[in-house]
């Protein structure tokens, strides 16, 4: 088993799967084999997208997609539900055979099963140009790919406390690939104001952290693939980020002003 793999199976919080995974290609059939959860789904739990305001979350609403291949929103909910379910074990067995496949097709089939949420906001339609309204956050995807640190089990743990302990982060969990997903609270409204706090997010996540998120979180409407992690985080009074200005390069002055010649004299 490659170190990767190993990381994707020790980071999933549970027992080995039941699924049989012996590396070799996975029958058809063996994928199907994953009962969904009984009860109700997320879907059913949170707020039906069409129902009265009253019954809104309060603050922070974000949109729910049963499937990455369903591009209509069928409910809103908030961090504070997101995380109750990613604690729980609804989404358990299909997280432990994504951490458990053999190669990345696998997981990525997998995966795609999942429910998902833009996280950023409120849609119409999974389109950036149909964000009815910012949640004023901001999940920053840390993938193992784009940070083989992390593929050391000490440096994961020492990577999740100190995001934990910092005020900044308002929640965080393993994702359904065994990497970490942040959340941030931001300054946002628009697709254009979203991707400055990524900037922002990025910086801070490159500079005190040693953090590469993907870059693809500039996109206000990514979506979020919901996980399980019993021991996901989260902080209700995290500090909203402040986004910060572009740097601007500055040029010496005597680069910055274009010379002036006095007429009639020579130079």
């Amino acid at each position: 088993m490659r170190k990767q793999d190993e990381v994707y199976s020790r980071n999933s919080n549970r027992e080995p799967s039941e699924l049989s995974l012996d590396g070799g290609p996975r029958p058809a059939q063996a994928v199907a084999t994953i009962e969904e959860p009984a009860g109700p789904t997320f879907s059913e739990q949170a707020v039906a997208f069409n129902q009265p305001t009253e019954s809104e979350p309060s603050t922070g609403a974000f949109s729910i997609f049963p499937r990455k291949d369903i591009t209509v929103p069928v409910a809103k909910a908030d961090a504070v539900q997101l995380i109750a379910e990613v604690r729980s074990d609804a989404h358990k067995k299909l997280c432990d055979a994504i951490r458990s496949a053999p190669d990345k097709d696998t997981r990525s089939a997998l995966k795609a099963r999942l429910p998902a949420v833009t996280a950023s906001g409120v849609f119409s339609k999974r389109s950036a140009t149909a964000l009815v309204k910012h949640s004023g956050v901001l999940i920053a995807d840390i993938d193992l790919d784009e940070n083989p640190q992390l593929l050391e089990a000490d440096q994961f743990e020492a990577a999740r406390v100190k995001l934990c302990a910092d005020g900044r982060v308002h929640f965080l969990f393993t994702s359904p690939s065994g990497g970490l997903k942040v959340g941030f609270k931001i300054k946002a409204t628009c697709p254009e104001t979203h991707l400055a706090a990524f900037i922002s997010v990025r910086d801070i996540l490159l500079e005190d952290f040693g953090l590469a998120p993907d870059e693809a979180c500039k996109d206000v409407s990514r979506l979020c693939f919901l996980s399980y992690d019993a021991e996901a985080h989260h902080n209700a009074d995290a500090v909203e980020i402040e986004t910060r200005a572009p740097v601007k390069e500055t040029l010496p002055k005597w680069e910055a002003a274009p010379r002036q010649m006095s007429v009639g004299t020579s130079p």
